[in-house]
């Protein structure tokens, strides 16, 4: 991705980092009406949805495994005691509505970490804020209206990116618990949509144990799962550690 020739100059770049203000300080206002999944409704009148949320979520994503193969939960899937323990990886390809749907139900449950490639993320952003982006990744582009509209995003990106342009990749947590609102006889679904820049990496985050490790406890604690102090120490193998080469995913 090419960039003005001014922002490789230190002085230059520092004074621009100054200037601009940080995206987080923008106000927003998250969707009040988001879309959801088709049974949510019928969850919610049959007082189920708490309960089965975690079943829909797990439902979802074996409908990945199913009809695509498990071409976007690679190379692990979710771990089905700690879905949250391993950092989704996306590939800007197809995003089908079961995928859209299950981190519907996943940002629900848990803080989740995604692994973007910061070049195909910024190309992806700018080509939807357009409206150019193809029929299926729309569902992509509302994943990411969920939580902040999609100019606002862009430049969360190029401000962490801007802060060193060496790297490469970028690891952002999401979380978006869903909550009911009375409004008279009608029971609304809302949202506390939450997203933020967890950190930037010069390669993947998994090729890099120590980085990877670092992750995990991260989004452990975040969870409040698992307390650090009972942590596997040293080389003892948690339970979702994976010693095969290459990994199988948890659901075969």
């Amino acid at each position: 991705m090419s960039q003005p020739s001014s922002f490789s100059k230190g002085k230059g770049k520092n004074k621009i980092l100054q200037n601009l203000p940080s995206p987080f300080s923008i106000p927003c206002q998250p969707n009040s009406h988001p879309d959801h999944p088709p049974e949510v409704l019928s969850l919610i009148l049959e007082k189920r949805f708490h309960k089965e949320a975690m079943n829909m979520m797990l439902s979802y994503q074996l409908s990945i495994f199913r009809d695509f193969g498990g071409l976007f939960l690679k190379p692990l899937g979710l771990h089905p005691e700690y879905p949250f323990i391993h950092p989704l990886k996306f590939q800007f390809g197809e995003f089908p509505e079961e995928l859209k749907w299950m981190l519907w139900y996943l940002t629900h449950l848990f803080h989740i970490g995604i692994e973007f490639f910061i070049p195909d993320l910024q190309h992806f952003l700018t080509m939807a804020i357009q409206d150019e982006i193809s029929p299926e990744m729309k569902n992509l582009a509302n994943f990411f209206k969920w939580l902040y509209p999609l100019e606002q995003w862009a430049d969360m990106i190029m401000f962490e990116f801007l802060k060193n342009t060496r790297v490469q990749w970028i690891l952002i947590i999401f979380y978006k618990p869903q909550y009911f609102m009375q409004n008279g006889p009608a029971t609304q679904l809302r949202a506390f949509p939450s997203a933020w820049i967890h950190k930037t990496y010069f390669s993947e985050v998994s090729l890099n144990p120590y980085d990877y490790k670092d992750l995990q406890k991260y989004l452990c604690q975040i969870n409040k799962i698992i307390p650090s102090e009972i942590w596997s120490p040293g080389k003892t193998l948690a339970p979702w550690d994976v010693e095969r080469d290459p990994p199988t995913p948890y659901q075969e």
